[in-house]
C-alpha cells in the first residue's frame, strides 16, 4: 500500500506518507524512504513499543493497519495508540483481525 500512496499518481493527494518500521535500515524501508516516505522506527519489545507507537502516531490523521493475523497483540496496541494519539481515521487489518 505504501508503494501505491507514494507513486506519482497518488502522492500529490497526501502531504506526507508515514511508514512505521522495525528496521529503518532494511531494504524495504530504504525503498519507501527513497520514494519520499517518512520513516518512524518502532523498536521491538513490549515496553518500548507502546511509547514508540504513541510518539510515532502523533500528527497522523489516517492509519492503515496492514499487519497480518499473527500480530494480534500488536494490532491491539496500534489501535490503542491511534486513539491516544488522536488519529482521525483507522482502517483495521483486512487479514482476519
Amino acid at each position: 500500500m505504501a508503494s501505491i500512496f507514494l507513486s506519482s499518481a497518488y502522492k500529490p493527494f497526501f502531504s506526507r506518507v508515514v511508514v512505521l518500521t522495525r528496521n529503518p535500515a532494511s531494504l524495504k524501508s530504504l525503498y519507501f524512504a527513497s520514494l519520499g516516505a517518512e520513516l518512524r522506527h518502532i523498536p521491538e519489545g513490549t515496553v518500548a513499543i507502546k511509547d514508540a507507537l504513541k510518539s510515532a502516531l502523533r500528527g497522523v490523521d489516517v492509519l492503515i493497519n496492514a499487519l497480518n493475523i499473527c500480530a494480534g497483540m500488536l494490532s491491539e496496541l496500534l489501535l490503542e495508540s491511534a486513539l491516544n494519539a488522536g488519529v482521525r481515521v483507522y482502517f483495521p487489518s483486512g487479514f482476519g483481525m
